[in-house]
């Protein structure tokens, strides 16, 4: 049985000023960091809690759906204003404000899914628990697929299941939102259902008498420790080359990789392009040694290369296969990242740290499986 790893989230104030509750630049997030910028925006003073999840009612008017690379999240929703209507709803269609999609969208198309809920829920207190096992039926009731940069869904629902909750024949129990595929997020504003009922000769608007939010974190994802930094930059410049370094002993081996990513910000205030390009290697480590510059880099071992340029923000390498390698053979101890060139190149990188911009530091994500017991 899956075990998930709930995250702590909440939610911004209504009172910023841009196009996003956050009111922050999503391409300067990593995916999965925008509950703890609405932590740091919010109304009150909170710390991300790891252990147990928190359910986001919509007191702000957001909520997120989210199918991000280390967390799923999930909008539930209700209208118990339903049963104030006595004649037979003909047709019943669910509208999905999304004020703009996330940041780190990998595909042209995304997917929302709407479930039925098949167990009470208190929007105060709900946590992803109470979802996971059979309180939601697994095939969706509706789909709507829209394009990159859509600001509404709609949902064409059975009017059967709608007419149930209406006579209370079925408990209202409302609808759970999630969105496909993996890499997708969405900051959602608003729910109405528009209806449409026998002898009514107008179209009857609901809006959503309850929401909230629920979250798990993904099967076996972990954010490794570190980095270690050694000095301010990854780069050369006239002093020293500085790196990061990354510990991968809490990977258990014989794991099964199945995605790892780096990524990471670039300060480009403290950052210097003197001669153009930047190469960045990831390489892995063969001494156990916390100093990368002075541990010895097996040069035999895969490695990863990519080039940062002035304009670079977010850097990323999936290095899945990298890190596949150093769980295989045990002389591998760490991942390390430096740049490569010259000892004349003046040129250097420089991150954001984990004690200044957590959200925008250096991270290492693995996603593993372990063999079955007694293999």
């Amino acid at each position: 049985m899956r075990k998930w790893l709930p995250i702590a989230l909440a939610l911004a104030t209504s009172a910023c000023t841009n196009d996003s509750p956050l009111a922050i630049d999503s391409d300067l997030l990593l995916p999965g960091q925008r509950g703890q910028a609405a932590l740091q925006l919010g109304p009150v003073a909170a710390t991300l809690d790891s252990s147990a999840a928190r359910t986001i009612p919509i007191a702000a008017g957001y909520v997120l759906a989210a199918n991000l690379d280390e967390i799923e999240s999930h909008a539930l929703v209700r209208f118990d204003s339903l049963i104030a209507l006595k004649n037979p709803i003909t047709k019943a269609v669910l509208n999905v404000t999304v004020s703009r999609t996330a940041n780190d969208i990998n595909t042209t198309y995304a997917l929302l899914q709407a479930h039925v809920v098949r167990a009470a829920w208190d929007p105060a207190t709900v946590q992803w628990e109470d979802m996971a096992s059979g309180q939601y039926d697994p095939q969706p009731l509706s789909t709507s697929l829209g394009s990159r940069g859509a600001t509404l869904y709609s949902f064409t629902l059975d009017t059967s299941v709608v007419n149930a909750w209406r006579r209370k024949a079925l408990p209202n129990y409302g609808l759970l939102l999630d969105v496909l595929p993996v890499g997708v997020g969405m900051e959602i504003s608003k729910f109405t259902m528009q209806l449409e009922v026998s002898n009514t000769p107008a179209s009857v608007n609901q809006t959503a008498t309850h929401a909230a939010f629920v979250a798990r974190r993904l099967p076996g994802a972990e954010l490794l420790p570190g980095p270690v930094y050694v000095g301010h930059y990854v780069g050369k410049n006239e002093k020293y080359q500085a790196s990061l370094f990354f510990d991968l002993d809490s990977i258990p081996k014989g794991a099964t990789i199945s995605r790892a990513v780096f990524r990471a910000q670039i300060d480009t205030t403290l950052s210097q392009f003197a001669h153009g390009p930047v190469n960045l290697e990831l390489l892995l480590l063969t001494d156990q040694q916390p100093d990368p510059v002075k541990a010895l880099a097996d040069t035999l071992g895969p490695f990863r290369r990519f080039t940062v340029t002035a304009a670079s923000r977010q850097v990323e390498s999936v290095i899945t296969d990298l890190v596949q390698y150093a769980i295989n053979n045990s002389q591998f101890y760490g991942l390390a990242v430096r740049a490569s060139g010259t000892l004349l190149d003046r040129s250097r990188i420089a991150f954001y740290s984990r004690e200044t911009d957590l959200a925008r530091a250096p991270r290492l994500l693995v996603h593993y499986t372990l063999p079955p017991a007694g293999r």
